[in-house]
């Protein structure tokens, strides 16, 4: 009895040793395989995400590049109060918080005739250097508001004569990413 009780023992240890074995060995390919799933599906929604932001940004872009070609830029030092008017209603059409015109003095306006100098502002820079330009989101001193600050410069004949600059609201981005969800609970940032 005692030999039997011993081959017995020795299978069933030498069986529940091959289990565990499988078990272990299954458990890790699974997470492995689970893990490349998960970084695979966040990648391809990173890079949409990515996408969808660019888009809108570039339709903020294609809206300025469209203002900028008004004729009332040929020759902005005559036609101040013809900008101003033109600001004015893209500004309100659009919802945008502020659209502004700087020459090459670098003091822009706004549609009211408010004056600021920009010349040292990146947007400003990047626009006489014929550049488009979007900046991060910046918050607003001494309120719980963002913006982000757009940039196109206006071409007149071959020179960049002056820049288009845009202000929106800086949550915009958040919004774009906020759409962007993963499984059931998960969510971009």
């Amino acid at each position: 009895k005692s030999l039997r009780m011993e081959m017995l023992t020795t299978i069933l240890g030498l069986s529940l040793l091959i289990c565990v074995a499988f078990c272990v060995a299954a458990i890790t390919v699974s997470r492995s395989a689970i893990k490349d799933q998960m970084d695979d599906s966040l990648t391809k929604i990173t890079n949409q995400g990515a996408v969808l932001a660019s888009e809108r940004i570039e339709k903020h872009f294609d809206a300025l590049d469209n203002i900028a070609r008004d004729s009332a830029f040929v020759n902005a030092a005559m036609n101040q109060f013809q900008i101003q008017t033109l600001l004015t209603k893209q500004q309100s059409a659009a919802g945008y918080a502020e659209l502004m015109y700087a020459g090459k003095s670098g003091k822009a306006y706004n549609g009211a005739g408010e004056t600021v100098d920009v010349t040292g502002y990146e947007h400003y820079i990047k626009g006489m250097a014929g550049e488009r330009h979007v900046s991060s989101p910046v918050p607003v001193e001494g309120t719980d508001q963002m913006t982000m600050t757009y940039s196109v410069p206006i071409v007149t004949g071959d020179a960049v004569t002056g820049v288009l600059i845009m202000t929106t609201d800086g949550f915009e981005l958040s919004d774009i990413v906020s759409d962007i969800t993963y499984a059931k609970t998960g969510y971009a940032f």
